[in-house]
């Protein structure tokens, strides 16, 4: 997985599958994905559990040897596995493996070979992307997990020391990198952003963590308003328009937020704040109803705590707009920064921004943002 989802970008590391021998310590990067894939395709069919789920328009299916990493997964995902109304984007076919799965003794690593040309490698403080010979993946080394993606096929491999041993920030975002990678192949793009919405139409939220943006979404659908998540979303073009559609079903807050929106009594003595402090509660359990598969997109919102009780809004620059969208997603998704600003570009020109002033009163945000939708219907 590539880092925290708060932490900086990342792209592939390693140096070498322990059963290909000497002579090639060092191959090409598409060689050792392949390798693994392979690897993962003759895992014992038996042992193995599966999982199927329509998720922002992706037809997605889950393979594990672990049933209950399978199941703390599907309950993360906003998606249906019956009938959904949204258009389909793809198939995302994701293996979730342990190394004993793979019957591989330790966790394979691999390293550009000198002059490769067929694969971008970056590496940043113990992480690791690599794009090329048609796939994408990235490693972290504390616990061990690579990523990989398969352009061509659609397919994905995460491989752990056990299918279970995920970094903490994982089950928040289930298949994050998997997702991105197979959106982007359908044209669509995840977005590190909230939404508010009315009758199908509603906001963009944006914003560097901390700006306000769960806080916003929550107040909002406990007000009436729907969303289709606070953290990451789906963005893509319908014919012409910016849609936003759901991939996750949790809302994160931390304990003033809890407090502030008076929702202690949603807390059971099981749970605890996640790595960053936050809780993560089920929309469905807190705001029946708020939770819908995707909105027609009309503006884009930047919140941040206003000095006053009541919520306002107000124009601002496309320019400001961009950067809070754009480095706020490409921090946390790996990709080149002129790929990931043209495609947010060609989204936003689309849509008028506004700064949105929250005043200390949650109850005000839901009708500032509704008199906006309103405004911009």
């Amino acid at each position: 997985m590539a880092g925290p989802p708060s932490g900086d970008r990342i792209i592939a590391v390693g140096t070498v599958l322990e059963d290909r021998g000497a002579g090639i310590a060092h191959p090409p990067f598409s060689e050792f994905a392949a390798h693994l894939f392979d690897r993962a395709a003759r895992a014992p069919t038996q042992a193995l559990a599966a999982t199927r789920l329509r998720v922002a328009g992706l037809d997605l299916r889950l393979v594990s040897e672990d049933r209950g990493l399978l199941d703390a997964y599907a309950g993360r995902f906003a998606g249906t596995a019956g009938h959904s109304h949204t258009a389909s984007s793809g198939r995302l076919d994701v293996a979730l493996h342990g190394l004993a799965a793979l019957r591989l003794p330790s966790m394979p690593s691999w390293e550009p070979p000198a002059g490769e040309t067929g694969a971008d490698a970056r590496r940043d403080d113990g992480f690791l992307s690599v794009s090329g010979g048609g796939y994408d993946a990235s490693y972290q080394a504390a616990p061990p997990v690579w990523t990989l993606f398969d352009r061509a096929s659609g397919r994905a491999l995460q491989l752990a020391g056990q299918a279970d041993a995920l970094p903490p920030w994982d089950i928040g975002a289930p298949c994050r990198l998997p997702i991105h990678h197979a959106l982007r192949r359908s044209g669509w793009r995840l977005a590190h952003a909230g939404t508010l919405g009315r009758d199908g139409t509603g906001v963009l939220i944006a914003g560097l963590g901390g700006a306000g943006k769960s806080g916003t979404v929550l107040a909002g659908a406990l007000d009436g308003l729907t969303t289709v998540g606070d953290d990451y979303v789906a963005l893509g073009l319908e014919a012409d328009r910016v849609v936003a559609r759901a991939v996750y079903s949790h809302v994160k807050q931390d304990a003033a937020g809890i407090d502030r929106q008076g929702l202690g009594d949603q807390l059971g003595p099981g749970d605890r704040p996640n790595w960053q402090g936050k809780y993560e509660l089920p929309l469905a359990a807190i705001a029946p109803g708020a939770l819908v598969e995707a909105l027609s997109i009309r503006a884009v919102v930047l919140p941040r705590r206003g000095p006053g009780e009541g919520t306002g809004w107000r124009r601002c620059g496309a320019l400001e707009a961009m950067r809070a969208l754009g480095l706020s997603s490409l921090t946390q998704l790996p990709e080149t920064l002129r790929e990931g600003f043209a495609d947010y570009a060609r989204l936003l020109r689309r849509l008028p921004a506004f700064r949105l002033d929250l005043g200390s009163a949650p109850a005000g945000v839901a009708e500032a943002v509704s008199r906006l939708i309103e405004a911009v219907r």
